[in-house]
């Protein structure tokens, strides 16, 4: 029975023919046996063999294939001698003798192998050995030199199986039985190996999120809005918000539709396309009274400002109280008592009417008689002690960057930010903390 070797040899060379036979009886003679085929020439070919080249044999085994390139080791070395002009179908036959040797595989094709090559100090560089083409490019490398050599490195592919010798097959069948559980095990291996790739969390885009997504679509259909066309404006071509009062341009920057994509999301008591949020960034276009449908556009920090300078316009107040105490003449106890005059109702004239200095109907955030302490950034301040998201973002949206910013806010306007009384709670409990006194 042919072995594997003999019937791949058999593919690439073909069958004896008659006038192989023929041709070896008058080579040989009558009397000696022919040969299943003439490894070293073509089927009814009898070429002269040319200059003998070297190829120096590389293989590595299916074990290594599968540990990184760096960690492989050594691969198994042999070598082969072929003349120049041999054709390609026996160089491949004869490539298939040495690996057969080394791995000894079930089947041997050699589409199972990636065969590459190389010419020392001629051609360097590892290619591909394909077919006819490129054999005939490495054998005229090869003759360039001195010492006519090659270097072959044949590599298994994927999913290439080994077995033991065909003799061992045949008169063992144990083995092949334990071979099949092997491969048996190793499915189950290859599947759990699977499982645990699969049940690895993929990453996740951060633009695939359904927070950037939305804010995404904001920022594209506020540049599309904006989007200035008017001739004679320098932005031209660019994006500019246009004024409902005075129709005058602000060049609108990302910046800008960062915070105000961010401020929609928000809902459309924060901002609309039409119009933008009240943020510092915006202070130069938000005007102090009604536009048609718009609310009033002043930020929280404008009227803070407002009311500190009117309240500074007011005549002071003494900071402490005055109490009067009143001591009755000792010399008029024992004198018979008279009721007390009443006092006038009407203040003298020219009298001031006493004033009291506030800054908002609501109570603030921090006392008014709290002491100073030095300003701290807002994202510090939030950290030390410990805002959630929300209050940052929207003190930060309110256009607030520091702590000492806070004392000027009521707990009303906490409220119209669209703070929770749990939120409102954490920024009292952090002032208290901050402002109690020394």
């Amino acid at each position: 029975m042919p072995s594997a070797l003999d019937r791949a040899l058999d593919k690439i060379l073909g069958p004896v023919t008659e006038e192989d036979v023929a041709d070896f009886e008058q080579q040989y003679g009558s009397g000696a046996q022919a040969t299943a085929k003439k490894r070293t020439q073509g089927p009814g070919k009898n070429k002269a063999y040319g200059t003998p080249i070297t190829y120096t044999i590389s293989v590595f085994t299916p074990a290594q294939m599968k540990i990184d390139s760096g960690k492989r080791g050594g691969a198994k070395n042999t070598f082969l001698q072929l003349g120049s002009k041999e054709p390609w179908d026996t160089f491949t036959a004869q490539l298939l003798v040495k690996i057969d040797a080394i791995l000894n595989p079930a089947t041997i094709a050699f589409e199972d192998y990636t065969v590459t090559f190389s010419v020392p100090r001629i051609h360097t560089k590892p290619t591909d050995l394909t077919n006819d083409i490129s054999y005939r490019f490495m054998v005229e490398r090869a003759l360039r030199g001195k010492d006519p050599s090659a270097s072959i490195t044949v590599e298994p592919k994927a999913h290439h199986k080994k077995r033991k010798h065909d003799s061992d097959k045949e008169n063992n069948t144990d083995s092949s039985d334990g071979s099949d559980s092997d491969s048996d095990t190793q499915a189950k291996k290859s599947k759990k190996g699977k499982k645990k790739k699969d049940g690895k969390k993929k990453k996740t885009d951060p633009k695939e999120l359904p927070g950037n997504a939305a804010h995404a679509r904001e920022l594209g259909a506020l540049r599309e809005k904006w989007l200035c066309h008017t001739p004679g404006c320098e932005n031209k071509g660019s994006h500019c918000y246009i004024s409902p009062v005075d129709s005058n341009h602000f060049a609108l920057g990302h910046d800008h539709f960062n915070i105000w994509a961010a401020a929609i999301l928000q809902g459309s008591d924060r901002a609309t396309q039409m119009r933008p949020p009240l943020h510092p960034k915006f202070d130069a276009v938000n005007p102090g009274h009604p536009v048609g449908d718009q609310l009033p556009q002043v930020s929280t920090l404008q009227r803070r400002a407002a009311a500190q300078k009117a309240a500074l316009a007011l005549p002071a107040m003494t900071s402490s109280p005055t109490i009067h105490f009143h001591v009755p003449d000792m010399s008029k106890m024992f004198q018979p008592h008279h009721p007390p005059i009443p006092l006038p109702t009407d203040p003298a004239p020219g009298a001031a009417a006493p004033v009291v200095q506030t800054i908002s109907d609501n109570p603030l955030l921090v006392p008014a008689n709290a002491p100073i302490r030095p300003a701290i950034p807002l994202t510090n301040f939030a950290t030390q002690y410990s805002f959630s998201i929300n209050i940052q973002h929207t003190l930060e949206g309110e256009g607030f960057t520091s702590s000492n910013q806070l004392r000027l806010i009521s707990l009303q306007e906490l409220r119209d930010m669209g703070l929770k009384c749990g939120e409102i709670a954490v920024l009292q409990e952090a002032a208290g903390i901050h402002w109690a006194a020394v």
